[in-house]
């Protein structure tokens, strides 16, 4: 009994060590504005119930202690690296927001911290709040616990950890997450090039007038207006390339 009893909680510790970083980093549950006790009680809970399901992989208390400190930090870097991946799809609503205040000049007006620690533009924070709310929404906080669960079929408890591996999907990640940035941003990208073109002729048509800050209020509200009617499909890009990467691309 003692034995089953260590083997299991020697167990519970090792998925603790993946899901506790991994539930530090996804989406809606890795922000400033969560208690910390509220995030350490998520990961426990989810812990204890994925540990039962891997019960049988090398879960052994009974190793030397060179064996289990690799276990640890296998199960750490693998957690890490999963965590890794499911925020940077938030963050390439945030690197698209952070381009559209500059296109539409906003890039003076100083924002607040609401969903981080550090203050970001006002575009940037409606965004990734946005994007956040609607993974919430569409339930995808749910299939980010599936996929933690699936991940220990993928890459087991006791597995060799691949630098090489990981390095290349995590490149694939981040190459899908910017790829869904410029998505997010590409409207703007042709809006900025437009105006800038059309004030630039006009600017060369009436050199005494200087033509771009006597329009910069009619484009912003021009702007403004396009970003409120983008915005619904703006926000579904990034939710859309999360689900596609949670359904095929976890890990």
């Amino acid at each position: 009994m003692t034995q089953l009893a260590s083997n299991y909680f020697f167990g519970f510790f090792l998925v603790f060590c993946r899901s506790g970083l991994v539930l530090a980093s996804l989406p809606g549950l890795s922000g400033a504005r969560y208690p910390v006790n509220v995030r350490l009680l998520l990961a426990l809970a989810i812990s204890q119930a994925i540990t039962p399901f891997v019960s049988g992989q090398h879960l052994s208390a009974d190793q030397s202690v060179s064996t289990i400190i690799n276990l640890i930090f296998s199960e750490i870097a693998i957690g890490f690296m999963i965590g890794f991946w499911t925020y940077t799809f938030v963050y390439s609503a945030r690197f698209a927001g952070t381009f559209i205040n500059s296109a539409i000049g906003l890039s003076g007006i100083p924002g607040q911290p609401i969903d981080e620690q550090e203050p970001s533009n006002h575009i940037a924070t409606l965004l990734s709040l946005g994007v956040t709310a609607l993974i919430f929404a569409t339930n995808l906080h749910l299939v980010s616990i599936q996929g933690l669960a699936r991940s220990y079929q993928i890459l087991p408890i006791g597995e060799t950890f691949s630098p090489n591996w990981s390095m290349q999907r995590t490149l694939g990640v981040l190459q899908n997450s910017f790829v869904t940035g410029l998505q997010c941003g590409a409207p703007f990208v042709v809006l900025t090039i437009c105006v800038n073109l059309a004030l630039g002729i006009a600017n060369k048509m009436t050199p005494q007038l200087s033509v771009y800050f006597a329009f910069s209020g009619i484009v912003l509200l021009a702007s403004l207006v396009v970003l409120a009617y983008l915005i619904p499909s703006l926000l579904m890009i990034p939710v859309n390339a999360y689900e596609n990467f949670l359904s095929t691309g976890l890990p």
